[in-house]
């Protein structure tokens, strides 16, 4: 499975883009942190956001959502951010990007929203997503833990 993540992300022409997303969510739920680095290539291609692979749903946002169930894994990649926070200017990637960075770097919480420009609205958002993703704010700030309870 991860070898297949890995063919269809660095593919030039999708030409199966609904195969492509339907292994974005099987790498996460077979729980294959292999599959990361080419859930961040995909999320990184400009071109992934123009595949469509369902209703309104395109192959970028597929792979966002897969990579969101490694979130214990991410920190510590350091390609994830910078892949990440340029879709902060995209209304279509919007709160899921911040959610993820959000999550995983509380302490950049009011930089990132800042580059993001939430609205009131956008924040309510961020809030639900944030607490339905998993992720925790203690009340330092400074840890994180996710659906287990773990930092």
């Amino acid at each position: 499975m991860v070898q297949l993540a890995g063919q269809f992300a660095h593919e030039p022409a999708f030409k199966k883009p609904h195969v492509a997303g339907e292994i974005c969510f099987l790498c996460t739920s077979l729980d294959a942190p292999a599959a990361i680095a080419p859930l961040i290539t995909l999320v990184s291609r400009d071109d992934a956001a123009d595949i469509s692979v369902a209703d309104g749903e395109d192959l970028r946002l597929r792979a966002l959502v897969g990579l969101l169930g490694y979130h214990q894994d991410l920190r510590y990649n350091p390609g994830f951010a910078a892949a990440l926070e340029p879709l902060l200017r995209s209304p279509k990637y919007k709160i899921l990007s911040l959610t993820a960075l959000v999550g995983l770097w509380p302490e950049r919480r009011s930089e990132l929203t800042k580059l993001a420009s939430l609205s009131p609205d956008e924040e309510s958002s961020l809030e639900l997503s944030l607490e339905w993703s998993g992720f925790r704010r203690e009340q330092s700030g400074a840890q994180v833990t996710g659906r287990s309870g773990a930092a």
